[in-house]
Protein backbone atom coordinates (compact mmCIF):
# COMPACT_ATOMS: atom_id res chain seq x y z
CA UNK A 1 0.00 0.00 0.00
CA UNK A 2 2.72 2.42 1.50
CA UNK A 3 4.40 1.97 -2.63
CA UNK A 4 1.46 2.65 -4.42
CA UNK A 5 1.21 5.94 -2.64
CA UNK A 6 4.88 7.27 -3.09
CA UNK A 7 3.71 5.70 -6.83
CA UNK A 8 0.97 8.13 -6.65
CA UNK A 9 2.75 10.88 -5.30
CA UNK A 10 5.46 11.01 -7.93
CA UNK A 11 3.18 10.98 -10.43
CA UNK A 12 1.13 14.00 -9.12
CA UNK A 13 4.32 15.86 -8.80
CA UNK A 14 5.55 14.87 -12.17
CA UNK A 15 1.86 16.11 -13.27
CA UNK A 16 1.82 18.92 -11.45
CA UNK A 17 5.61 19.96 -12.67
CA UNK A 18 4.23 19.55 -16.42
CA UNK A 19 1.06 21.52 -16.00
CA UNK A 20 3.43 24.63 -14.64
CA UNK A 21 5.63 24.38 -17.62
CA UNK A 22 3.16 24.31 -20.10
CA UNK A 23 1.14 27.36 -18.08
CA UNK A 24 4.49 29.51 -18.93
CA UNK A 25 5.41 28.56 -22.49
CA UNK A 26 1.45 29.51 -22.95
CA UNK A 27 2.42 33.33 -22.88
CA UNK A 28 0.74 35.86 -25.15
CA UNK A 29 2.78 35.68 -28.41
CA UNK A 30 1.88 38.81 -29.27
CA UNK A 31 4.77 40.42 -28.51
CA UNK A 32 7.17 38.68 -30.38
CA UNK A 33 7.94 40.07 -33.80
CA UNK A 34 10.32 38.69 -36.23
CA UNK A 35 11.57 39.87 -39.26
CA UNK A 36 12.12 36.08 -40.52
CA UNK A 37 9.20 35.34 -42.54
CA UNK A 38 9.96 31.27 -42.01
CA UNK A 39 9.75 32.40 -38.21
CA UNK A 40 12.87 30.58 -37.42
CA UNK A 41 15.23 33.59 -35.55
CA UNK A 42 13.12 34.90 -32.37
CA UNK A 43 13.15 38.99 -31.97
CA UNK A 44 11.43 40.31 -28.81
CA UNK A 45 10.21 43.63 -28.79
CA UNK A 46 8.66 45.32 -25.89
CA UNK A 47 5.57 47.98 -25.82
CA UNK A 48 7.41 50.25 -23.58
CA UNK A 49 5.25 53.09 -22.26
CA UNK A 50 6.45 56.79 -24.13
CA UNK A 51 6.85 58.42 -20.97
CA UNK A 52 9.32 55.54 -19.97
CA UNK A 53 10.87 56.04 -23.08
CA UNK A 54 11.12 59.45 -22.43
CA UNK A 55 12.32 59.40 -18.98
CA UNK A 56 15.52 57.22 -20.37
CA UNK A 57 16.04 60.06 -23.06
CA UNK A 58 15.87 62.59 -20.26
CA UNK A 59 18.24 61.10 -18.14
CA UNK A 60 20.87 60.38 -20.47
CA UNK A 61 20.90 63.60 -22.08
CA UNK A 62 21.22 64.91 -18.66
CA UNK A 63 24.14 62.61 -17.75
CA UNK A 64 25.99 63.00 -21.08
CA UNK A 65 28.00 66.12 -20.25
CA UNK A 66 28.30 65.05 -16.34
CA UNK A 67 32.05 65.33 -15.63
CA UNK A 68 32.15 64.91 -11.70
CA UNK A 69 30.14 62.13 -9.65
CA UNK A 70 29.77 61.85 -5.85
CA UNK A 71 32.16 59.98 -4.28
CA UNK A 72 35.35 60.45 -1.42
CA UNK A 73 38.72 62.11 -0.92
CA UNK A 74 41.81 62.35 1.69
CA UNK A 75 41.87 65.51 3.32
CA UNK A 76 45.47 66.14 3.81
CA UNK A 77 45.50 69.28 5.44
CA UNK A 78 43.17 72.55 6.53
CA UNK A 79 44.82 75.79 7.14
CA UNK A 80 46.66 78.85 5.88
CA UNK A 81 47.47 79.34 1.92
CA UNK A 82 51.60 79.18 2.82
CA UNK A 83 50.84 76.22 4.66
CA UNK A 84 48.67 74.32 2.16
CA UNK A 85 50.83 75.19 -0.60
CA UNK A 86 53.92 72.78 1.38
CA UNK A 87 51.54 70.09 1.69
CA UNK A 88 50.48 70.21 -1.68
CA UNK A 89 54.22 70.13 -2.86
CA UNK A 90 55.31 67.45 -0.54
CA UNK A 91 52.39 65.26 -1.32
CA UNK A 92 53.00 65.52 -5.04
CA UNK A 93 56.64 64.75 -4.97
CA UNK A 94 55.41 61.78 -3.05
CA UNK A 95 52.31 60.89 -4.62
CA UNK A 96 52.60 62.38 -8.67
CA UNK A 97 49.96 59.55 -9.89
CA UNK A 98 47.41 60.90 -7.44
CA UNK A 99 45.38 63.96 -8.29
CA UNK A 100 45.48 66.95 -5.68
CA UNK A 101 42.51 69.37 -5.45
CA UNK A 102 43.41 72.68 -3.20
CA UNK A 103 40.07 74.38 -2.40
CA UNK A 104 39.53 77.59 -0.55
CA UNK A 105 36.43 77.84 2.50
CA UNK A 106 36.52 81.07 4.33
CA UNK A 107 38.91 81.15 6.17
CA UNK A 108 40.88 78.19 5.42
CA UNK A 109 42.22 76.25 2.02
CA UNK A 110 41.86 72.65 1.63
CA UNK A 111 44.29 69.86 0.79
CA UNK A 112 42.28 66.81 -0.55
CA UNK A 113 43.41 63.71 -2.56
CA UNK A 114 42.49 61.38 -4.91
CA UNK A 115 38.71 60.71 -6.49
CA UNK A 116 37.44 57.34 -4.49
CA UNK A 117 33.85 56.18 -5.47
CA UNK A 118 34.30 54.27 -2.27
CA UNK A 119 35.12 55.14 1.09
CA UNK A 120 36.68 51.83 1.45
CA UNK A 121 39.09 52.65 -1.68
CA UNK A 122 39.48 56.55 -0.13
CA UNK A 123 40.04 54.29 3.24
CA UNK A 124 42.91 52.19 1.62
CA UNK A 125 44.83 55.67 0.69
CA UNK A 126 44.17 57.04 4.12
CA UNK A 127 46.37 53.90 5.80
CA UNK A 128 49.21 54.55 3.38
CA UNK A 129 49.30 58.27 4.42
CA UNK A 130 48.78 58.09 8.38
CA UNK A 131 52.23 58.44 9.16
CA UNK A 132 53.05 60.78 6.66
CA UNK A 133 50.24 63.49 6.95
CA UNK A 134 48.94 63.23 10.17
CA UNK A 135 45.76 63.86 10.39
CA UNK A 136 44.52 63.05 7.70
CA UNK A 137 41.04 61.82 7.32
CA UNK A 138 38.40 60.55 4.59
CA UNK A 139 35.69 63.23 3.33
CA UNK A 140 32.31 63.15 0.95
CA UNK A 141 33.07 65.27 -1.76
CA UNK A 142 32.16 65.68 -5.10
CA UNK A 143 34.82 64.26 -7.28
CA UNK A 144 36.00 63.84 -11.08
CA UNK A 145 35.38 60.29 -12.43
CA UNK A 146 38.31 57.87 -12.44
CA UNK A 147 40.33 56.92 -15.12
CA UNK A 148 38.84 53.78 -16.08
CA UNK A 149 41.32 50.56 -15.62
CA UNK A 150 42.05 47.85 -18.09
CA UNK A 151 41.19 44.60 -17.82
CA UNK A 152 43.30 42.11 -18.23
CA UNK A 153 42.55 38.84 -20.72
CA UNK A 154 44.77 36.72 -18.73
Amino acid sequence: MEFQHESMKKQFTLSLATLATALCMAQETSRVLSNDTNNTAGHLALDEPAAVNQLVSDFLQENANAKTLKGYRVQLFNGSKAEAQKVRIAFLKAYPDIDIVMTYQTPEYKIQAGNFRTRIEAEQLLNELRSTFKGSFVVKSTIDFPPLQELSTE
